[in-house]
């Protein structure tokens, strides 16, 4: 199969690419979604506090905020495709280990190692659209992966509580983590070969210089890149204290629905 790139003849294969992407997502966003669907199992059995709690569902934000440019970074320098497929196994095996830990310490280590594992997911997803898609095409596919977020929220939310009731919480855990990572075996069989095709258009391959760390951290001096950080900002706050389910749940206390 030839190499998926947005020339004057792209490849159909391109659009198995993005099935991969937004299932990606899915599998990311169900696992991160994990912990606030045990969160009321966990404290009314009597495993973590309401406070602790709150401590292991703002972990996993620790890491994954800070290693978003090292993330892209690293995207750049060895490719979506093997970049996209470490993060992932890394994750996956975090999210399986939170049903082995025992302890706060051991938790807020397995959500704030899912978190590095997951800052790979979007550098690598907007790289591999970039690279692997036609100027036209990109709103499309992005649009498409990010359909898997939600998709993938809703998902654990809609089985999950019932999975921890029928099979108990380190087997939810469990499968949680490794059933996703058969995503491995068509992510991995699509980019072989194929790793370090870059983009290219009607007028010949585009060849861009690459920053270093600090130079990518020194894009923040541009205003432009500051007012896209800041509006991130804003609009990740209100999601994620009024809208996202990864960073609430029940408190299992006496104000639990019941």
């Amino acid at each position: 199969m030839a190499p998926a790139g947005p020339s004057s003849s792209p490849s159909p294969t391109r659009f198995w690419l993005a099935a991969l992407l937004a299932l990606g997502m899915v599998c990311c966003y169900a696992q991160r979604g994990t912990l606030s669907v045990a969160a009321p199992f966990m404290i009314e059995q009597g495993r973590v506090s309401t406070a602790e709690m709150g401590l292991l569902l703002s972990a996993f934000f620790w890491s994954y905020s800070f290693m978003q440019v090292p993330a892209g970074w690293l995207v750049d320098r060895v490719g979506a495709g093997r970049a996209y497929a470490v993060g992932f196994a890394f994750w996956s095996l975090a999210a399986a280990g939170t049903g082995f830990a025992r302890g706060p310490g051991a938790l807020v280590a397995a959500r704030v190692s899912l978190g590095v594992g997951q800052s790979v997911a979007f550098p690598a997803s907007a790289s591999a659209a970039a690279h692997s898609f036609p100027d036209d095409e990109r709103g499309l596919v992005t649009a498409t992966y990010l359909s898997g977020v939600r998709l993938g929220q809703a998902l654990v939310s809609a089985v999950g509580a019932f999975l921890i009731a029928s099979y108990g919480l380190r087997a939810f855990f469990l499968a949680s983590g490794i059933v996703p990572m058969l995503w491995l075996l068509p992510w991995s069989r699509f980019w072989a070969g194929r790793e370090g095709a870059r983009l290219s258009s009607d007028s010949g391959p585009v060849r861009r210089e690459a920053l270093s760390l600090a130079g990518s951290v020194a894009l923040l001096q541009h205003r432009t890149v500051l007012g896209i950080l800041l509006g991130f900002f804003a609009l990740d706050y209100a999601w994620y204290v009024y809208g996202c389910p990864a960073t609430w749940s029940w408190s299992g206390s006496s104000d639990r629905p019941r």
